[in-house]
């Protein structure tokens, strides 16, 4: 139970770190990273505009932002721990990629139809 215990701290921490860093990479580049140096906006430019705007309490600005920002997110989780889900869990992994493809191709449509 302790070794659980101690992996799962481990995760959550990673996860805050990689968290910060993007919110501080974010303010430093003020703003995409791609768009800044391409001139061109990515498939999930305003996610983490979306999320600033999330955690503030401004729900309905963060969907107008960007309307995937919360099933993108999920989906990197989820392909992410991909691996550690499935050992437990084997029926998921086609679940798991089913849903990557399903908002990889929802978000990329998107981002042709505002282009």
């Amino acid at each position: 139970m302790n070794i659980n215990k101690n992996r799962f701290l481990r995760v959550l921490f990673l996860h805050g770190v990689v968290f910060l860093f993007i919110i501080l990479h974010y303010v430093l580049f003020d703003g995409c990273v791609i768009k800044k140096f391409f001139g061109v906006r990515c498939p999930t430019c305003g996610v983490t505009t979306a999320w600033i705007e999330f955690l503030k309490g401004n729900f309905i600005l963060a969907f107008q932002i960007h309307p995937y920002f919360l099933p993108l997110t999920i989906m990197f989780l989820l392909l992410v721990h991909i691996i550690p889900i499935t050992k437990k869990l084997k029926f998921m992994e086609k679940f798991i990629l089913l849903y990557a493809i399903v908002v990889s191709f929802a978000t990329t449509l998107n981002y042709f139809i505002y282009l």
